[in-house]
């Protein structure tokens, strides 16, 4: 590696038959060759930049940030940094199945709270739309990490507060039903669905949901009786 770099350096962002450059390589190694991993991230960034923008055909369009997130925490923050860096629309690219880098943190990074926090600020500076589509994911997989997942919550009410009313399985619904989000969070999601979304708790189950988790007064303050009108 380090000889690649001192005698060919572009190299770097030199892509193989399936369009991986060696960026790509090394971040297969996921949890594996760390010290090689860091040190090709650290040389792509040097002498290919544009390679944070690079999909790889052979993963579904993944770009190095979709990959960073599956290995170990540092080299993951490296590659989030320097994305944001030289290639911030990166975070509005999607894989194939739909994922943004958010989605991907957010199920990845459970046990690692600064770093799904880091693409989720991230996210809402370069691409604010993510928000229409990522709280559901943060309820489901951030329940252990209750800031996260309330930045998430707030973010969405500034970015998309449609979301608090989406359809069938809303996000108050969900909440509801993994309480392991915790008290704070259950509480904001129930507010910001009454702002923006009232209409979701015509559901007489909702209500009693809602009362059960101990949030009486606060239908009680929007105006909802015990019978529902």
């Amino acid at each position: 590696v380090d000889a690649t770099a001192a005698h060919h350096p572009a190299a770097f962002g030199h892509a193989d038959g399936a369009r991986r450059l060696p960026l790509h390589l090394a971040l297969d190694f996921q949890n594996e060759h760390v010290n090689v991993m860091s040190r090709v991230v650290q040389l792509t960034a040097e002498h290919c930049p544009a390679a944070f923008a690079h999909a790889q055909a052979e993963h579904d369009g993944w770009l190095p940030v979709h990959k960073a997130l599956y290995c170990q925490p540092d080299v993951a923050c490296s590659v989030v940094e320097l994305t944001a860096k030289h290639h911030p629309q990166a975070f509005g690219h999607a894989v194939l199945d739909g994922s943004l880098a958010i989605h991907v943190a957010l199920k990845r990074h459970s046990v690692h709270a600064a770093l799904a926090l880091k693409v989720v600020e991230l996210t809402a500076q370069y691409h604010p739309a993510a928000f229409a589509h990522a709280l559901h994911a943060a309820l489901f997989y951030q329940a252990g990490q209750p800031v996260t997942l309330l930045r998430v919550v707030e973010l969405t009410a500034e970015h998309h507060p449609a979301a608090f009313g989406r359809g069938g399985y809303s996000p108050v619904r969900m909440a509801m039903q993994y309480r392991a989000v915790g008290a704070i969070v259950l509480r904001r999601v129930v507010e910001l669905t009454m702002a923006h979304h009232p209409a979701t708790f015509r559901d007489a189950d909702l209500r009693a949901s809602v009362r059960e988790a101990g949030l009486g007064a606060l239908l009680q303050a929007a105006g909802w009786s015990e019978d529902g009108r």
